[in-house]
């Protein structure tokens, strides 16, 4: 079936009436209404009890006072309906806003600050929930074994990489620099394993986490900051979302600290920062994860393999700056620490 058909008849359970569509991205597609109102039609990928989770815990989060996300209005004739779907063998599709606006700039450090003060609005309504949580989206005390299995996984990638790819470079790259990319992930445990990450997953309040912050996922329009794409919605400590909109704004710009200290200060304007949250993001940001992202499609060709092993150097450059980035977190935190006045 033909996209500009599908859509029309997508719309049509949705109870509206498309003037014009465009496909965004695939499963993705901006539609005009017939008043000049923009919609987005979005194909759902995961589940549909996940995404009745999400869609209750959105629904609790707007009650709670924090209104900007690109998510269904259930007080909106086209938002009365979660999915619709053209028959039961075929993929569902939700109806919500489309933010017309633009993404922050991580060179600006007051996006960067107005990023870091939605994600800790978003994190306040989201405190004051209870929703009832399914397994597959409660992160809570899963961190240790994560850690171990993506560290585990990652030298069965490079030991794959070592016997198969001698030709390529590839080999030698990982022979020489294996126990380097490793013990990068063996710091990341050790941090983890040294701080108080099980007392905090104990504490009695529940905290919605977006799962995946970063540029592209925070929507500036006019006067307002959205929030957007929320597969990745899930039950975890701050700290996780602080380091992906860390990881996700400062990986392409050279590590700048300046540009996390902007996200940072624009949270804590809002939300008290406690050093614990800094400990507990510096946990992620030491894996060495920018290798990891690397190994998820193989090339096939000598010449994009040749590009990779530049791929690969570069990453392990970046990963060589971040201990220095995370001593200046470290300096950040100190500063979070309450002073002792003498009597």
């Amino acid at each position: 079936m033909k996209e500009k058909k599908k859509v029309k008849l997508l719309a049509k359970e949705f109870g509206i009436k498309v003037k014009r569509s465009t496909s965004t991205y695939k499963g993705v597609h901006q539609v005009e209404l017939k008043n000049g109102q923009r919609l987005c039609l979005k194909k759902i990928s995961y589940p549909i009890k996940r995404l009745r989770w999400i869609d209750s815990v959105l629904q609790q989060i707007r009650q709670e006072g924090f209104g900007n996300l690109a998510w269904r209005n259930a007080q909106k004739s086209y938002g009365k309906k979660l999915f619709v779907r053209l028959d039961p063998k075929s993929p569902p599709y939700a109806l919500m806003p489309w933010i017309k606006g633009r993404w922050p700039n991580p060179l600006s450090l007051e996006d960067m600050k107005r990023c870091g003060e939605t994600l800790a609005h978003f994190h306040l309504a989201g405190k004051s929930i209870k929703p009832e949580a399914e397994k597959s989206v409660n992160k809570l005390q899963t961190w240790t074994g994560e850690l171990e299995g993506k560290k585990q996984l990652l030298a069965q990638k490079i030991k794959s990489a070592i016997q198969h790819e001698k030709k390529s470079g590839l080999a030698h790259f990982f022979n020489k620099n294996q126990a380097e990319i490793l013990q990068y992930a063996t710091q990341s445990s050790a941090l983890l394993a040294s701080s108080p990450y099980q007392e905090e997953c104990r504490k009695p309040y529940t905290q919605v986490c977006h799962g995946d912050g970063g540029p592209s996922n925070f929507i500036f329009t006019s006067s307002q900051v959205y929030l957007i794409d929320f597969e990745t919605l899930r039950l975890d400590l701050p700290a996780y979302d602080l380091y992906r909109v860390i990881y996700n704004s400062c990986k392409d710009y050279g590590w700048n600290f300046a540009i996390a200290e902007a996200i940072l200060n624009g949270y804590h304007s809002v939300v008290k920062l406690k050093p614990i949250d800094l400990e507990l993001a510096k946990v992620w940001l030491r894996f060495p994860r920018t290798i990891e992202l690397l190994f998820k499609k193989w090339p096939k060709t000598a010449h994009q393999k040749r590009k990779l092993l530049k791929q690969y150097k570069r990453a392990l450059g970046v990963e060589r700056k971040m201990g220095d980035f995370l001593s200046r977190l470290d300096q950040y935190g100190e500063k979070l620490k309450p002073t002792r006045r003498l009597r």
